[in-house]
């Protein structure tokens, strides 16, 4: 796909190429499909996450549907405001998913032997 997309200096993604391939109601399916492949695949991410933990955690039906209900709408909104909320958002994420990895490096260090290195 990439090199197929490259081949095309316009936007439009691979949509471009299916369409000048199979014609345009062939690159409509493949960006249609595409775009609903995104938006369902996304929509079942929250529900698996609150799913696994109200496993773990034990909460309650309620508060599952709640959680389920208002996370991808947190999510729309965030997206809504626009493009510098959404970068902020963006680093406040990838600051939660690193901390973990940090925080083994930090504790780890104190153990290396620089012996054992050499």
């Amino acid at each position: 796909t990439c090199e197929l997309s490259s081949l095309y200096p316009e936007d439009g993604s691979f949509v471009r190429w299916v369409s000048t391939a199979f014609g345009p109601i062939w690159g409509f399916q493949a960006g249609y499909l595409r775009w609903l492949s995104g938006v369902i695949d996304c929509a079942l991410f929250p529900g698996f996450i609150v799913d696994y933990f109200s496993s773990v955690h034990g909460i309650s039906t309620t508060s599952v549907i709640i959680l389920k209900i208002s996370i991808p709408l947190l999510l729309t909104a965030v997206n809504l405001l626009g493009l510098p909320v959404v970068g902020a958002f963006e680093l406040l994420f990838v600051a939660i998913a690193l901390f973990p990895y940090c925080l083994v490096f930090l504790v780890g260090i104190w153990h290396i032997e620089p012996a054992a290195l050499l």
